[in-house]
């Protein structure tokens, strides 16, 4: 992965603004939103870096698909989320994945936080999820220099 602003960044954060906006209006993401994404990120992941990134982009994968298990498991995720963060795994590789995941859960807690103190929400109030990808993603960005 290069530490400059590319093509891929652009329509990944394009693609994220647009899921927030659908996640936040209508609590859900199409399947046709997802397959377009998905017919996007699929291509950019293999044209994107060389055969030696190919095992960083499969741990990338693997990472996606256990948070799309534990959120079928647990429900706190839906299944969009989970497809939505195996292909940023796929995109960008295992570790920029994580990184980008655990910015994202950072600002979802921090925005529950704020929430229940203000009496906004309770322990069983549910919150898109996007949006907080869509802030994380902003913030790996412009931590690898984009």
């Amino acid at each position: 992965m290069t530490d400059s602003f590319t093509i891929t960044d652009a329509l990944t954060g394009l693609m994220l603004a647009l899921g927030s906006i659908m996640d936040i209006k209508e609590k859900k993401l199409s399947l046709l939103f997802l397959s377009i994404c998905g017919a996007v990120a699929v291509p950019a992941a293999l044209i994107s870096g060389d055969t030696e990134e190919l095992l960083p982009k499969l741990a990338g994968l693997t990472l996606g698909f256990g948070i799309l298990l534990l959120g079928k498991i647990s429900g706190c995720l839906g299944t969009a989320d989970g497809v939505l963060i195996m292909l940023l795994g796929l995109v960008y590789g295992g570790s920029s994945a994580g990184e980008l995941l655990m910015y994202s859960l950072l600002f979802a807690a921090a925005a529950s936080f704020i929430l229940i103190v203000f009496r906004k929400a309770d322990i069983k109030t549910t919150l898109p999820f996007l949006p907080f990808l869509f802030a994380g993603f902003i913030v790996f960005t412009l931590r690898k220099g984009g």
